[in-house]
């Protein structure tokens, strides 16, 4: 993810800055293996149940 990009979606794999904020976003490693920060993120129960 070098460079700026509007949007991604992906399965985060990895949360790669310790602090629970970050000022430029929380930095993660997709599944993919794509490396970047985040603004926001959604949970997703794997199982679909709410």
């Amino acid at each position: 993810m070098s460079g700026t990009v509007n949007s991604l979606y992906g399965v985060v794999k990895d949360l790669l800055t310790s602090a629970a904020y970050h000022s430029r976003g929380i930095k993660v490693r997709l599944e993919d293996g794509q490396v970047g920060r985040v603004a926001e993120i959604d949970v997703v129960d794997p199982d679909g149940e709410d």
